[in-house]
């Protein structure tokens, strides 16, 4: 009995370092009549507006009006469920954001990216960015991934309902390679530990969609920490096992008599 117990114990542990989860996520939606009209009528001349101050303090346009700019799709935006970076167990694991990005282009060249935003029937142009490699991969999200915006730390991920995968380079920096849903939910709820830990008492980030969570240190992929903990845990747990086994069996085992 206490063998297999043990076992028991062991392959529920295994398990749940090595499963896939087969969480349901819902199709994406269509995109909006009035964010389509916004995209043509009106996007390029609001980006052309978005202006930053230059080294000596001059409002500079971020992408200046002769860049002629073009755009190929519009995207869906998702965000991560209160429940899901909680660690609850729900089949809902994303609720949308209302929010839309788009990868732009200048002369057919990628040149970066812009999000655009409806709330109460309002559309207008939430952020423009010069990331021509985010660009690149917002128009190679498939009809059957998912975009996924992740606040707290400004990354962006791909969701096609079993596998997460990296897009933006600050997520790529979380996240080096594309990995089963479950074990990103995991490897987030220790970020997350980590964050409120490191902020102290009475400043809770655990379901909060809170921008002034820091990002990772540039460098650290803390996706690996936590399979490397995970797998010594793992390793623990077995090697104390398998002592178990042997002692239980020494004690159990039938002598036989001499003489």
């Amino acid at each position: 009995m206490r063998r297999s117990a043990w076992i028991a114990v062991l392959a529920f542990l295994i398990s749940g370092f090595a499963q896939t989860s087969s969480l349901a996520v819902e199709a994406p939606q269509p995109v909006p009549s009035e964010v389509r009209a916004f995209v043509d009528d009106r996007l390029v001349s609001e980006v052309h507006a978005v202006e930053l101050e230059d080294a000596t303090g001059t409002l500079v346009p971020v992408v200046p009006a002769s860049a002629n700019v073009t755009t190929s799709k519009i995207i869906a935006v998702n965000l991560f469920t209160d429940e899901f970076q909680l660690g609850q167990s729900s089949e809902q694991i994303l609720v949308a954001a209302n929010q839309w990005a788009l990868p732009l282009y200048s002369k057919g060249e990628p040149i970066g990216t812009a999000q655009v935003a409806a709330y109460d029937g309002h559309v207008s142009l939430a952020n423009a960015d010069l990331d021509a490699d985010l660009a690149v991969r917002l128009h190679g999200i498939t009809e059957e991934q998912h975009l996924v915006y992740y606040p707290q730390a400004n990354e962006y991920y791909a969701l096609d309902g079993t596998m997460v995968s990296p897009l933006s380079a600050n997520a790529r920096t979380f996240l080096s390679q594309p990995v089963p849903v479950s074990v990103f939910q995991e490897a987030l709820q220790h970020r997350i530990a980590l964050a409120d830990a490191n902020a102290g008492p009475g400043h809770n980030l655990v379901g909060m969609l809170d921008s002034s969570l820091t990002p990772p240190v540039e460098g650290t992929n803390w996706l690996t920490v936590f399979t490397v903990a995970s797998g010594v845990t793992a390793l623990l747990v077995a090697g104390v096992a398998v002592a178990w086994n042997r002692k239980d069996k020494e004690h159990t085992a039938p002598r036989r008599s001499v003489g």
